[in-house]
């Protein structure tokens, strides 16, 4: 039987390196121009949706003992959705983004084997605000954060319902 890598293994490593390093690539040799009418329409449902499961999660008991632990701040870059107060970015994300996940409200993709916006819309809002983006860069970092989430969700096997009861 064979031997399942392990990290420690110099071949897994420099393929994950490999792997990282491609996708890193592609991400940011992104062209703005290439997003569609339809997939900016999207991102723009996809972020309202986001938000307003942001907003409805945002005073359950995780992101209240979150905001507790990461308080708000008066150097803080970073708004927090529905709460008030800002953070630094990395706070931001894990807030909103456990605010956006807090009720299972969120949105779900078979390609992305997963809730696609939960992880990448805070980390792009935070992204955003830490740099001054506009609004069409938001939407293209969702656009190509979904398509890299679902790259790779299908690479590591494709859909979540295959072979599970429905």
């Amino acid at each position: 039987m064979a031997r399942r890598p392990h990290m420690n293994d110099a071949t897994a490593v420099t393929a994950g390196v490999a792997a990282t390093a491609t996708l890193a690539a592609w991400v940011a040799g992104d062209d703005p121009a290439s997003t569609s009418d339809r997939a900016r329409t999207w991102a723009k449902h996809t972020l309202l949706d986001w938000l307003a499961v942001t907003i409805a999660g945002s005073r359950e008991p995780l992101v209240d003992m979150l905001a507790e632990e990461y308080p708000a701040r008066a150097d803080g870059a970073c708004a927090l959705v529905g709460r008030g107060g800002a953070v630094g970015p990395i706070e931001a994300a894990l807030i909103n983004g456990s605010a956006g996940h807090a009720l299972d409200f969120d949105d779900v993709s078979s390609r992305t084997v997963g809730h696609p916006t939960a992880p990448i819309a805070p980390a792009a809002l935070a992204l955003g605000q830490l740099t001054g983006a506009s609004g069409e860069q938001l939407l293209r970092a969702l656009v190509v954060g979904f398509e890299a989430q679902a790259f790779l969700g299908e690479s590591l096997g494709g859909r979540q319902t295959e072979g599970r009861a429905r």
